[in-house]
């Protein structure tokens, strides 16, 4: 199972997590024998379904790998993310020197100009 939380807190998200949360939605929603019933009794759900089902339309269309896994990035975890990722891949040495000083506000603003904003229920998401 999924989870029940709205998927818009987390600093990462990946799509298949929103895709995942989508088909539990539709699920529990095409169970029941009347879609609208279900829309009326469970209101945050059904507004949470018809949110994502709007975000992937329009993320999809940033991303071919929509539907094997894009990572969207939360724009206020970027730095970290963009230092995490230079590090990980070994463009910045794991044994730099103390008196080195990357300014990382200013290399996560170049890396971000390779992604699209997309806005997740007022969030800021960065996608590739």
């Amino acid at each position: 199972m999924y989870r029940t939380t709205p998927l818009f807190t987390d600093l990462v998200i990946d799509s298949r997590d929103i895709i995942g949360r989508i088909e539990e939605l539709r699920a529990e929603r095409d169970h029941e024998e009347d879609g609208a019933k279900w829309m009326r009794e469970h209101p945050e759900e059904a507004a949470e379904l018809a949110l994502l089902e709007s975000f992937q339309e329009e993320a999809e269309g940033y991303a071919d790998d929509w539907h094997h896994g894009v990572t969207l990035i939360r724009d206020d975890d970027f730095v970290r993310f963009t230092r995490d990722l230079l590090k990980d891949h070994g463009t910045i040495p794991r044994d730099l020197p103390w008196y080195v000083v990357i300014d990382w506000e200013a290399t996560a603003k170049h890396i971000r100009a390779d992604y699209t904003a997309v806005d997740l229920d007022g969030v800021t998401y960065w996608i590739r």
